[in-house]
């Protein structure tokens, strides 16, 4: 280094670019780990430019000696994972085959890997080879599988979904994959599951994707039944007696998998809680009182309180597989409830955001817009860079001043409501662009501004469509009503004399954040999952 500074620092008429890579260790490798002097080349030639961590330092090890890896990796999970994601969910199924049966294998990190690739790894000496023998000879069919699996039919997830499962619930993915691996082995063609058979296996995987509040020890919890399965029991693995495990409570009462509590159970939730309570001295919700606009918010009203039909549903479904807290406790009720409280508090504070059911109930439209979209590509992993955006149906102008400063004397059940799932929409950019700002109305009813033309493009023509593609039903009356006539002032719902357009408004919300989570819960069967009550 030190001769060629010298030689470019002459004063002569050349000009040469040059770059001198930093004299540091390559990130993740151990004190006395041989260092193959390619693959440190390789990695500090990737460190010059973004810094690399994880799974992409891991993948740029794997590449720097198996240079047909990356062609082989990218056709192996066509929409599905990135390539860096896909290595580690390769090798954990490689190691899944050596190591403890009782517990899914860990994704390795970069100085284990080093170790596994270089046989240095005691017991697992021949993972290079094992490796190369899965990706060049049988991965491409186990993920082509998993992609079917995971999209196809007539229950399938859009594209999106399947990817996110890969790349956010990673332990998940590997379930899928390895019931996958298994069923080949065993003689046995996944793809062959029928209807119902689908509808189970994807609500499992997606009710511990979306759902579990620890998914490791979720997976974790069914893992030894899976791999000690028969051939006979592989095709009805994902059951309700495998998914009743996933409920169990972990070490000192922790949640493993939330409950999800029934559609009808939620609905009447709903009213209670939000659109019919009474009493507590705040008049409510169908008294235009000011009070109760004042003083309601999500944890004392939804988030921090049970219904009777909640203490009623929770012991009868969860009683036995809350046992074992209960005995420790030595006092059911007291403990039970507790529980009971805790897992509904969980439950819908994950349900308020959870955009996954969003895009699952317009998953139909999502396919027709975007057939050939692919969110495994590098351009496309950031929300940012997708074809859609998620539009308030009920525009956000309406919380804001012109100057776009929050506004005052916005009741907060309004404030609340209005970021929920109940008021998005996935949305194809250009449309969403051309209307983002109109009221409800305007943007379900045909009054698009300059738009038309763009709507026909995406089958949007008639109003009745843009509802549909929406997701809006029998609520329609409440969001056309959710507005005053005519062009109301920007701080309407901060005037107590629009008490009506207030109700309408969180109506129409709360009924919609229902049927998204109803047309999840029925359409993937996840009833037959769930234990039945007692």
């Amino acid at each position: 280094a030190k001769g060629l500074r010298a030689l470019l620092d002459r004063d002569s008429g050349y000009r040469i670019p040059w770059q001198e890579l930093p004299a540091v260790p390559v990130a993740g490798v151990e004190a006395g780990d041989r260092q193959d002097p390619v693959e440190t080349l390789f990695i500090r030639v990737n460190q010059a430019g973004t810094r690399l961590e994880g799974e992409e330092l891991i993948y740029s090890v794997l590449k720097s000696i198996w240079t047909d890896a990356p062609e082989l990796i990218d056709r192996m999970g066509h929409q599905l994972a990135q390539p860096s994601r896909l290595v580690i969910l390769c090798s954990r199924l490689v190691l899944a085959d050596h190591d403890s049966d009782k517990s899914p294998p860990n994704p390795p990190d970069v100085g284990r890997f080093r170790r596994l690739i270089f046989g240095r790894d005691s017991g697992n000496e021949r993972f290079a080879a094992a490796l190369r023998q899965f990706v060049e000879k049988d991965g491409y069919r186990v993920f082509e599988s998993a992609r079917e699996l995971l999209t196809g039919g007539r229950y399938g997830l859009p594209v999106v979904l399947a990817m996110d499962l890969a790349q956010k619930s990673p332990s998940v993915m590997l379930l899928l994959l390895r019931w996958i691996v298994r069923m080949q082995a065993s003689g046995l063609e996944p793809l062959e599951t029928n209807d119902s058979g689908r509808q189970r296996l994807l609500g499992f995987l997606t009710a511990l994707g979306w759902f579990a509040q620890n998914k490791d020890q979720a997976v974790a919890a069914v893992w030894q039944r899976l791999h000690g399965a028969t051939d006979q029991e592989l095709p009805g693995f994902f059951s309700r007696s495998s998914f009743g495990q996933t409920l169990a409570l972990g070490r000192g009462g922790s949640f493993r998998m939330i409950p999800v509590v029934p559609p009808d159970v939620l609905e009447k939730a709903m009213r209670n809680m939000v659109t019919a309570p009474q009493g507590g001295g705040y008049g409510g919700f169908g008294n235009l009182d000011p009070n109760f606009w004042t003083n309601w918010n999500w944890f004392q009203w939804v988030a921090g309180r049970l219904t009777e039909d909640l203490k009623r549903w929770y012991p009868q479904t969860m009683r036995a597989h809350w046992t074992a807290i209960a005995i420790e406790s030595n006092d059911e009720e007291v403990d039970l409830g507790s529980r009971c409280q805790d897992a509904w508090t969980v439950f819908i504070d994950n349900l308020w955001g959870n955009r996954n059911l969003l895009l699952f109930a317009q998953r139909r439209w999502l396919a027709r817009w975007f057939p050939d979209y692919d969110p495994s590509q590098p351009d496309q992993v950031e929300d940012t860079n997708r074809p859609w955006d998620f539009d308030h149906i009920h525009p956000q102008r309406y919380l804001r001043s012109q100057n776009g400063n929050s506004l005052r004397n916005i009741p907060r059940i309004v404030r609340e409501w209005h970021g929920s799932i109940g008021n998005l929409r996935a949305w194809p950019l250009e449309l969403y662009r051309a209307d983002s700002d109109c009221a409800p109305g305007i943007k379900l009813g045909g009054e698009g501004q300059d738009a038309q033309v763009i709507e026909a493009g995406y089958g949007l023509a008639e109003d009745h469509y843009k509802k549909t593609a929406s997701f809006i039903g029998n609520d329609w009356d409440n969001w056309e009503k959710s507005v005053p006539a005519g062009k109301p002032a920007h701080n309407y719902l901060a005037d107590a004399n629009h008490g009506a357009q207030r109700q309408a408004l969180v109506r129409a919300i709360t009924a919609r954040f229902v049927a998204l989570y109803r047309e999840w819960y029925q359409t993937l069967s996840i009833g037959s999952l769930m234990p039945r009550g007692k």
